[in-house]
């Protein structure tokens, strides 16, 4: 029975990464496209931000290669994604509302 429920919690942790991957993904796109009206200063720090993000990404994939059931860094992978799409939405909502603020200064 412990192992069905090992075997349980490692097909939802892998559900959860499949959609943590899809929002990253849509999301990266999204900001991609508005880069080019964000102060260049203000780009590369969030690109050492998201570099940094997925370091921690990559490093716990690389574990889980080669230990699939390590369940404490499948766990340490989701919270790395929950990061970034948090982290991506901020970005998307900062530059909504400066885009916002611009068009409205020109009105």
């Amino acid at each position: 029975a412990k192992e069905r429920s090992v075997e349980f919690t490692l097909a939802k942790l892998q559900e959860a990464q499949g959609y943590y991957e899809k929002a990253i993904q849509a999301l990266s796109e999204a900001v991609q496209s508005q880069e080019g009206s964000m102060d260049p200063r203000l780009a590369e720090a969030f690109s050492r931000s998201l570099a940094a993000m997925d370091e921690t990404i990559q490093a716990c994939r690389q574990i889980i290669q080669q230990d699939p059931d390590n369940l404490t860094v499948r766990a340490y992978l989701l919270t790395a994604y929950r990061e970034k799409v948090n982290f991506l939405e901020e970005l998307m909502g900062a530059e909504q509302s400066a885009v916002r603020d611009k068009s409205e200064a020109t009105l």
